[in-house]
């Protein structure tokens, strides 16, 4: 059976995708949480954290380095 290529074949491939799906994980909570919160008269900065750790996980997931951009992105917007 061939390989096809968005399967990680080595350890940092496979970092990568765990690294992925970790921020897929973490971003759901963020993301039902920020709504209620919202839903709430609270935050909103916790609606936008879950989207981008989420969009960020998927892209991780599939190989594309844009995922590390998006994560960046939200990072500076932490910090700001």
């Amino acid at each position: 059976m061939p390989r096809q290529w968005n399967q990680p074949s080595d350890f940092k491939g496979w970092a990568v995708f765990a690294l992925g799906l970790f921020f897929i994980l973490s971003g759901l909570p963020l993301l039902i949480g920020g709504a209620w919160l919202i839903a709430l008269g609270g935050s909103w900065y916790y609606l936008p954290a879950g989207v981008a750790f989420i969009t960020s996980g998927a892209l991780l997931m599939l190989r594309q380095r844009f995922g590390a951009t998006v994560y960046a992105a939200w990072f500076v917007v932490t910090v700001l």
